[in-house]
């Protein structure tokens, strides 16, 4: 588990005791904090900084932003996804409630906070300029497309894989 006191200062901004937070428990013998400090290696500034968005389409507003997830957070993500899968719910006005809907094929998964997960959250804020208090909780949903293997959503961005 990612030490509590990493992903305060983390969301908090501070970015340089969060790396030494979880530099502190990898040397600690922290298993998970080391795997996640070898995804996240390199310069500070370039991995919280995303690509630029490229409009495409001249009529709307619809852009992409090619390489968002950087491929060994992509794995990263999917890989922690992927256990924890389970059918994606929807709102049920009539009763009030989220519920299973038989007509629905497609898969979703809440996945624990870590680091990886708050500079993705970073990341997204930077490039929406939307703060990440008014993030929703990360979530993957996988979805096959023509071009990509996998499309997962976390924070309102979709991020693709291509295998």
């Amino acid at each position: 588990m990612t030490p509590v006191a990493a992903i305060t200062a983390a969301y908090l901004d501070r970015w340089d005791e969060a790396f030494a937070v979880m530099g502190a428990a990898a040397n600690d013998g922290d298993d998970y904090a080391r795997a996640q400090l070898d995804v996240l290696s390199g310069d500070l500034d370039t991995l919280l900084q995303p690509p630029k968005m490229e409009r495409i389409h001249d009529s709307s507003s619809v852009f992409v932003c090619r390489g968002f997830a950087p491929p060994a957070i992509c794995d990263w993500l999917i890989q922690r996804a992927q256990p924890r899968l389970r059918p994606a719910l929807v709102h049920n006005a009539k009763l009030g409630r989220l519920e299973e809907d038989s007509s629905r094929t497609n898969t979703t998964s809440v996945i624990e906070v870590d680091m990886i997960n708050a500079v993705m959250q970073e990341r997204a804020a930077r490039l929406t300029r939307v703060p990440k208090v008014q993030h929703e909780p990360p979530t993957i949903s996988p979805m096959k497309s023509a071009k990509s293997s996998t499309i997962i959503t976390t924070t309102s961005t979709r991020i693709s894989r291509v295998r």
